[in-house]
């Protein structure tokens, strides 16, 4: 029935997987398609997880860049896919997500937003969109801004990853298990009676399976004190004197891109909901989908590792488009 999903339906509880293992489960427009397809019923459980070594890596960025180099209009995918996290995150049903392996880029607007949000021993965590010419997104905003000690800044401007562990303690993450329980939580939601509401499911996990309090978080509180700052520059100078190689691998993404990141982030404080957060990205995308430093980044992406992309350094503004929202 789906061409990207493998879908088990037991009483009110759907199982939902991504199913695109041999590219990680990038989001394309037909698994868009898909999931908005699959996500019709309210006051239903979902349990949304990744078939293979990965949640989600993120969007399909080959196809992205395949469109660049013909001159198509990539935006179609952003917009579906900004559609898409809003379609599973307004619905009445309860979504429960399993972030397992890599979450990235819109895997993470997919996955972090639920009321149930299940990390594990191989989630690797990143927005890494800052490296090739765009801006993290899928709510990003949001996510990125209400993490504490400023991680979310870190991450945004660096692509940097972190693990299972500290996306819980960061709050991002509700549950840290093992993954070998993964199918084990599935079965008994889907055989219980009594797990039909988050509180019942939140407290069933944190009795039977959760694992954090057996694990530690030590925050860095330097990182914490440099990041504080909305300035790009003030940022990579104070970091050369804390950490020399995240200074580096800051320097080498786009400063476009970043500066923009960061006044979105800023924008979050107080975070906004997570369609005023949708609609803003459509409009990055658009702007950073019109610059030529994303055709840059995805060259070294793609054709030449080695490649040095040569950015543009130009001042990107917020502003809005008046093309259509196409959230609803």
């Amino acid at each position: 029935m789906y061409k990207t999903l493998l879908v088990k339906q037991f009483r009110e509880v759907i199982e939902v997987q991504l199913n695109r293992p041999e590219i990680q489960n990038a989001v394309n427009i037909q698994l868009c398609e898909d999931l908005l397809s699959s996500f019709q019923h309210d006051k239903k459980i979902y349990i949304l997880r990744g078939n293979g070594k990965a949640f989600s890596s993120g969007g399909d960025l080959k196809y992205v860049y395949q469109n660049i180099l013909e001159g198509k209009n990539s935006s179609k995918l952003g917009d579906l896919a900004k559609k898409t996290v809003y379609k599973l995150n307004s619905q009445k049903s309860i979504l429960i997500t399993m972030l397992d392996g890599y979450v990235m880029g819109i895997g993470g607007g997919l996955g972090l937003w639920a009321p149930i949000r299940i990390a594990t021993e191989n989630t690797k965590f990143a927005m890494p969109e800052c490296k090739f010419g765009h801006v993290p997104d899928g709510g990003a905003g949001a996510f990125l801004a209400r993490m504490p000690y400023n991680v979310g800044k870190y991450l945004g401007l660096s692509g940097d990853i972190i693990d299972g562990i500290e996306l819980a303690h960061l709050g991002e993450a509700d549950f840290l298990v093992e993954s070998d329980s993964l199918n084990k939580i599935t079965n008994e939601i889907e055989n219980s009676h009594f797990l039909r509401d988050v509180g019942s499911i939140k407290e069933f996990l944190l009795q039977k399976y959760c694992q954090k309090h057996k694990t530690t978080y030590k925050p860095d509180h330097i990182r914490k004190v440099i990041f504080d700052s909305f300035n790009l520059q003030q940022i990579i100078d104070d970091t050369k004197h804390y950490d020399q190689n995240l200074s580096q691998r800051i320097q080498q993404n786009c400063p476009s891109a970043q500066n923009l990141f960061l006044e979105i982030i800023k924008m979050n404080n107080p975070p906004l909901s997570l369609k005023e957060n949708l609609i803003i990205e459509q409009q990055t995308l658009d702007i950073t989908f019109s610059s030529q430093d994303i055709k840059e980044g995805l060259h070294k992406l793609f054709k030449d590792k080695q490649y040095i992309p040569k950015w543009s350094n130009q001042t990107l503004k917020l502003k809005p488009t008046g093309r259509e929202t196409y959230l609803d």
